[in-house]
């Protein structure tokens, strides 16, 4: 171990008591923070982006115009975020962030806050597990990043989209498989975060896992196509470009109903997936992208329109219509 990382963990130890004193509520507003993982990095990046001092992994293309340009030249820290992924502790220390947000959506929170606390860093838990999570997220967020009033807003629009959901009026409601990967053959399980947005939507995900299979944090689990073919979903929705690429001359896959009939969608990717991979505050726009496409029509909510108010808060950037349509209709390519 090189003797700054042992000089800052000595000091850590002594001072992580006094770091960690009402984090979450600092007596003044921190110049600096950092996201353990992806859910909260990309939280500070769109409460206080002049405050990110680095990326978990390298932000991508889509995320260009969208948030500073500044903040995205950042270094890559690494982070907690499953598989046994961790941060540069040296990288880390030597940034030392004023505050750092930590949340257990995707892995144990207790690890990332003893390392933190080794290094003397005050840390703040945020809950963001479930969409129904962010109102309250982002306020707290919001307050330990010491931009209160921004948090409150952006609070707010998360709570007027989670109150515009519509309950579908199909019975039976559509069965969905989310495909992942790009083979599409990994998927998640019923009950995971990850395919959240599909029950949200209205939807039934297809994928049913036994007994505890299904409550791994990082899902992808692996599908047989027989399985598939067993579901006969009604839709397929995928995040991955190169899937929906590979779908246009497989043959195997025509034999699935959904594709035979174009019932194939590719959720939007800007400035990074909506649906998952991170499962972030993008899901309160995807759950109505998903309800407005498997729904019957119209839909109650104006979809382009809240997708333009969510962009001027939360990116601080005014879209116009045909920067809309080209968000939410992303061509396969």
């Amino acid at each position: 171990m090189k003797k700054p990382l042992m000089l800052a963990l000595l000091l850590g130890a002594l001072g992580s008591g006094l770091a960690q004193a009402d984090a979450c509520v600092p007596e003044r507003a921190p110049a600096s923070a950092w996201g353990a993982n992806p859910i909260t990095t990309y939280l500070i990046a769109a409460l206080a982006p002049d405050k990110l001092i680095g990326w978990n992994f390298a932000p991508p293309p889509e995320a260009r115009g969208f948030f500073p340009a500044a903040t995205l030249e950042r270094p890559v820290v690494g982070g907690w975020f499953g598989q046994g992924k961790t941060p540069n502790l040296e990288t880390l220390a030597a940034l030392k962030p004023d505050i750092s947000l930590v949340s257990g959506a995707t892995v144990a929170v207790k690890n990332s806050v003893h390392a933190l606390e080794q290094l003397g860093l005050a840390s703040c838990e945020i809950r963001a597990d479930h969409v129904d999570d962010y109102p309250a997220a982002l306020r707290k967020a919001g307050k330990a990043l010491g931009v209160a009033e921004r948090g409150e807003q952006m609070a707010v629009m998360a709570e007027h989209l989670l109150a515009a959901r519509q309950k579908s009026s199909l019975n039976p409601a559509p069965r969905i498989y989310y495909a992942e990967g790009p083979d599409g053959l990994a998927s998640e399980c019923d009950g995971s975060i990850h395919a959240e947005v599909i029950t949200l939507a209205g939807g039934v995900n297809v994928h049913r896992c036994p007994g505890d299979s299904g409550k791994d944090r990082f899902g992808m689990v692996r599908v047989d196509f027989e399985q598939l073919v067993s579901y006969d979903p009604d839709w397929i929705v995928t995040q991955d470009m190169s899937f929906a690429r590979k779908l246009k001359g497989d043959a195997r896959w025509k034999s699935l109903r959904a594709v035979r009939e174009g019932r194939v969608l590719l959720m939007p990717q800007v400035p990074f997936r909506w649906m998952d991979r991170p499962p972030s505050y993008m899901r309160l726009l995807a759950m109505h992208w998903l309800a407005e496409r498997i729904q019957p029509k119209p839909y109650a909510l104006d979809v382009p329109k809240a997708t333009q108010d969510f962009f001027a808060l939360f990116f601080q950037r005014e879209l116009d219509a045909h920067a809309v349509q080209a968000i939410l209709n992303p061509e396969v390519h």
